[in-house]
């Protein structure tokens, strides 16, 4: 009888009231393109209680894990800080001497964390890379020194182009100084810093001027660069020994007071 089940099973053909009480029942083997589909049966006696296709039953089962999935809730992500941007973290103030004080602070002004672990501080005769894991936080500062790099800093204080390049060695910062450029040379003690702070008009003589009293870390409130907005120029120098003197000319029509104003020499 099972045999021949099987067979009416795999035939298509109607089983038969003699062999099962109760009424004739077809089987009809499902097609999907003309190729048989495997099925599924449950008996009781002669009849036929359920028959479920192998494409049904994996339906059901993707149905049941899409409803966990849903009431489970969104899938939780653990979002990396975004990457940056050319310009997005910029090179804020920077101390070249003494030695034991040189660091490069960076500032993020985007309303994003931005991670800088693994980027390159870069200056004409070396660099170094900045360890994993930094961040430089939504408006905030990072200071990168020896402390938090691989190979630690050394920076020219006569002048360098002094860049910050992305893991991808794109450089998304980058200020000439000194000897290399417009923005003037960290003297000693005192930092080169943007004023205003954090803020990038593409030229670094207005960007940047120094600072007497470095704020590594935090907001430069140092004087704004003044290049351009006076009437006093440098227009003779002489640096024979024992006679050197430096000749400053107004070329407007009123006085100007020097009181606090500094003269500083490239040594």
């Amino acid at each position: 009888m099972v045999e021949e089940t099987r067979a009416s099973l795999e035939t298509g053909v109607a089983l038969s009231p003699s062999r099962f009480p109760g009424p004739p029942i077809s089987i009809i083997p499902l097609k999907d393109n003309g190729v048989f589909l495997p099925c599924f049966y449950v008996f009781q006696g002669a009849e036929i209680m359920k028959k479920h296709t192998f494409i049904q039953w994996v339906l059901v089962f993707a149905i049941a894990l899409g409803m966990m999935i849903a009431l489970m809730g969104p899938p939780i992500s653990f979002a990396k800080p975004s990457q940056a941007a050319v310009g997005s973290i910029l090179i804020n103030e920077f101390i070249a001497t003494p030695t034991s004080d040189e660091a490069v602070e960076l500032c993020n002004p985007t309303d994003s964390d931005i991670d800088v672990g693994g980027w390159v501080l870069d200056w004409d005769y070396g660099s170094t890379q900045l360890h994993d894991g930094l961040v430089v936080p939504a408006h905030g500062y990072l200071v990168i020194d020896d402390s938090n790099t691989v190979d630690g800093i050394s920076i020219s204080n006569g002048g360098t182009i002094l860049s910050i390049k992305d893991d991808a060695n794109n450089v998304i910062d980058s200020v000439a100084y000194g000897d290399a450029g417009a923005a003037p040379k960290p003297e000693y003690k005192f930092s080169t810093a943007r004023v205003p702070d954090c803020t990038d008009t593409d030229d670094d003589a207005a960007d940047f001027n120094t600072d007497e009293s470095p704020t590594m870390g935090a907001a430069n409130d140092g004087p704004a660069s003044a290049l351009g907005s006076t009437t006093i120029t440098i227009n003779e120098v002489d640096a024979t020994a024992g006679a050197a003197f430096i000749e400053l000319y107004n070329s407007g029509t009123s006085d100007v007071d020097l009181s606090g104003w500094r003269i500083s020499v490239d040594d």
